[in-house]
């Protein structure tokens, strides 16, 4: 898995990369084929957000949040994305389950008598 971390209008501490780094690394563990995933740190006047762009065969997931404090907007954006894998995750292994019965001559949700 490949990741990025980009701050826009300020510089990042070690601190602060390396729990953004830890954050994005622990998405694997919700969907284990994730191709990249981008993290732009960035503060506006007195508020910092945090995006999350997120890789997967055949889509681009988003994760967007906003905080008056960083960490708080790097959990809120991480969190995010963890239930949009969870969503993806189940979406594919629906997609395959309903391809395989296909194959088989059966149809998901019907019975045959």
């Amino acid at each position: 898995m490949k990741t990025s971390l980009t701050a826009r209008h300020f510089s990042i501490d070690d601190k602060v990369r390396n729990y953004a780094i830890e954050s994005m690394e622990g998405l694997k563990k919700y969907f284990g084929r994730i191709v990249g995933v981008q993290m732009v740190l960035l503060k506006e006047k007195e508020r910092w957000g945090a995006e999350l762009i997120i890789g997967v065969p055949g889509e681009t997931l988003t994760a967007v949040s906003h905080d008056d404090k960083l960490f708080t907007a790097i959990d809120d954006a991480v969190s995010k994305a963890e239930r949009q894998l969870k969503k993806y995750k189940s979406k594919v292994k629906h997609e395959k389950d309903r391809r395989e019965a296909k194959q088989h001559g059966a149809v998901p949700g019907r019975r045959r008598y």
